[in-house]
């Protein structure tokens, strides 16, 4: 007998922890991850590489990618999943796909127990051999040097995690460049801060610098290909600014995008138009698929894909009634139940969003 979910189980728990500044991203990845296809394409890339482990394992430690059928088939494999927010930096130097965003630090700290652990392996062994430093340590708040021979540069670099963000500050500087002198006759590479001041203090050669705000919310960042296709853009906001002036600004520039309609996807400078997507969690006044306001949004959402899963195990809609509403009596809530018109709701939307991938439009923000 199928053991059916239950509505207390911690998923979904998890799910009514979203905070709204990161519902949209999570909700899209809690359907992506549900999405048959893209399940299949993750066993795809595990049983690749389980199958060419020691070809693909010797082509990363030997540094021999371009020889190696098998790991540009895996790579090739990653490049089109949707789960995975990975692209390595063979790409970002061939300039395919080259943004930054899919590579998604919070995909080195979420690890979803849904699916095959092989996939963060994988990543794992990719970005030893990528990013130096840049693996398990990234949860470090402390400063730490990365040398980086692929991409040919030396970086001291620090990031501070804080909930739904973190900080990276960076001074980098070409290998060619980055060492200091031990005696008259030998140099060392720069490893340490203390070597990082010396080096500075005679001013460096070929210095770059970052000091950024990036994302760090629960699930990680979607990889849906085809940036052609984006309709809404990352925007850079000046913190030195008043929160007020801030808010405004935001506010100014989000309502005047959404009246007018003026934001154009890449591919719609040549003639092709695009259809701006549904708005599926909410609208200002925080009504989604019911008219249940005793329970938060969150909460409602967490239902749906409670409800998607239990109909995927095969259970009926009155069982699935009367364990939504047991779980709010024991909350403390029972003036609301779960009518068969809204669950009838629920699951439409559910199969329409996940099994149909329509999770996209809360990535692109463009109607398939």
């Amino acid at each position: 007998m199928i053991e059916l979910p239950k509505r207390s189980d911690d998923i979904y728990k998890e799910i009514e922890s979203f905070e709204d500044y990161e519902l949209s991203q999570c909700v899209a990845y809690e359907m992506a991850i549900r999405n048959e296809e893209n399940l299949k394409h993750i066993d795809k890339i595990v049983n690749h590489y389980k199958k060419n482990k020691s070809k693909i394992d010797n082509a990363i430690i030997e540094d021999v990618y371009y020889s190696c059928v098998e790991f540009e088939i895996l790579l090739n494999y990653m490049r089109n999943s949707h789960i995975i927010p990975f692209i390595s930096s063979m790409d970002f130097m061939r300039d395919i796909l080259a943004n930054e965003d899919y590579f998604n630090d919070n995909l080195l700290v979420y690890e979803d127990a849904r699916i095959d652990k092989t996939i963060y392996e994988i990543i794992n062994n990719l970005t030893i051999s990528e990013d130096g430093n840049r693996k398990r340590g990234l949860l470090s708040n402390n400063e730490r040097v990365i040398i980086d021979d692929l991409l040919d540069i030396n970086i001291l670099e620090k990031r501070t995690y804080r909930d739904g963000y973190l900080i990276e500050t960076s001074i980098s500087e070409s290998i060619e460049h980055a060492h200091i002198p031990i005696n008259e006759d030998e140099n060392k590479s720069l490893s340490s801060v203390a070597d990082w001041k010396i080096y500075l203090e005679d001013g460096g050669e070929q210095l770059t610098t970052t000091n950024k705000i990036m994302d760090n919310f629960k699930r990680p960042k979607l990889k849906i290909i085809g940036e052609f296709f984006k309709k809404y853009p990352t925007f850079e906001i000046d913190l030195s600014r008043p929160l007020n002036e801030i808010i405004a600004y935001v506010s100014h520039v989000k309502n005047d995008l959404e009246k007018n309609n003026i934001l154009k996807a890449p591919i719609e400078l040549v003639g092709e138009e695009l259809q701006k997507a549904d708005n599926l969690i909410c609208d200002t006044k925080g009504k989604c698929f019911d008219t249940r306001t005793i329970l938060s949004k969150q909460q409602r959402i967490a239902d749906m894909f409670y409800i998607y899963d239990c109909l995927q195990h095969g259970a009926t809609q009155r069982k699935i009634q009367n364990t939504i509403y047991n779980y709010y009596a024991n909350k403390g809530i029972e003036t609301k139940t779960m009518d068969f018109k809204t669950l009838k709701r629920y699951k439409e939307l559910a199969i329409d969003y996940i099994d149909k991938g329509r999770y996209r439009e809360l990535v692109t923000g463009v109607k398939m």
